[in-house]
């Protein structure tokens, strides 16, 4: 914890002799991304059952892109134009992208196009850590205990959804030891 003096404060009687000591806890620090992957339910794609798949795209959000420019996106090749679409093939798609290793999680939207369906596969990029430099400038901070905190670690994975988590974590834990 940290310990604030505070300068004295008069007390409701007047007296400026009074202090104040206030112990303050350090902010609590953010938690840690989990390695479980949080379940969701997946596209329901009973309305479109069935219908002539006209398309099918992998794309990457516009703030994954500013973070990771130049990724490669991945074709799919379990579902084409022309397939009729069923719920094993959406599912089929996106471990198809998954497979690839480049990615951390997809989900699929299906939308209604004219005479068909366009299937587009959002994903989420990942990057597997060969090695990591840290450059403390001198602070007395130990770099093994920095990297476990934040949950980094050679051969782990780097999410780009989880970046601000670490970012944040990071920032409260530099803010408890004073920096």
């Amino acid at each position: 914890f940290l310990l604030t003096l505070l300068p004295g404060r008069a007390a409701e009687a007047g007296d400026a002799r009074t202090g104040d000591v206030t112990v303050l806890s350090a902010p609590p620090l953010p938690p840690a991304g989990s390695s479980v992957p949080a379940l969701r339910s997946g596209v329901d794609v009973t309305p479109f059952l069935n219908q002539v798949v006209l398309g099918v795209e992998v794309v990457l959000d516009p703030e994954y892109q500013r973070l990771w420019p130049g990724l490669q996106l991945p074709a799919v090749g379990v579902l084409r134009p022309g397939d009729f679409l069923t719920a094993q093939a959406v599912r089929e798609a996106m471990q198809e992208v998954l497979a690839t290793g480049s990615f951390a999680d997809a989900r699929a939207e299906i939308g209604q196009d004219g005479g068909g369906v366009r299937v587009t596969i959002h994903v989420t990029p990942r990057k597997v850590i060969d090695a990591i430099r840290l450059d403390l400038q001198g602070a007395p901070l130990d770099s093994d205990e920095l990297l476990r905190d934040l949950d980094l670690a050679p051969d782990g994975e780097l999410v780009a959804s989880e970046i601000a988590g670490h970012r944040a974590r990071l920032e409260a834990i530099l803010q408890r030891r004073g920096f």
